[in-house]
C-alpha cells in the first residue's frame, strides 16, 4: 500500500510532467521521473512560471488526488519561485488529515 507520502509525490510529480516538458515520468512501478532531483527545484526552473501555468498545474494535481481535497489544491498560493517539495509536502499532509477523518 502506498504511503501518503509515495501518493503526494507521484500526484506532484506526475502532475509536474504532464504541466511541462522538462519533467518526464520514467516509471510508474516504482515511481521514477526525471530530473531525479525534482522536488529540489522551483516551479520557475522547470518552466511553470506564469500565473496560467500555475493554476493548469493546481487544476490539473486536483484531478490526480480524492476529490474531497480538490478545493485545498486548487487554493495553494504558488509561486514560480516555491520549491516543488513544500507542495510534496502539503499534499501529504491533506491526505493524512482525510486518512485521519479531517474532513467530515
Amino acid at each position: 500500500m502506498e504511503t501518503a507520502l509515495q501518493q503526494a509525490a507521484r500526484s506532484v510529480g506526475t502532475a509536474c510532467a504532464i504541466s511541462t516538458t522538462f519533467v518526464k515520468v520514467i516509471s510508474i512501478n516504482p515511481f521514477a521521473i526525471s530530473p531525479d532531483n525534482l522536488f529540489f527545484l522551483t516551479f520557475k526552473s522547470i518552466g511553470i512560471i506564469s500565473d496560467a501555468a500555475l493554476s493548469t498545474f493546481l487544476q490539473t494535481l486536483s484531478t490526480l488526488l480524492p476529490a474531497e481535497l480538490s478545493q485545498d489544491i486548487q487554493s495553494i498560493d504558488l509561486a514560480p519561485d516555491v520549491v516543488i517539495g513544500l507542495v510534496v509536502n502539503h499534499v501529504e499532509a491533506l491526505l493524512l488529515k482525510l486518512e485521519g477523518g479531517g474532513f467530515a
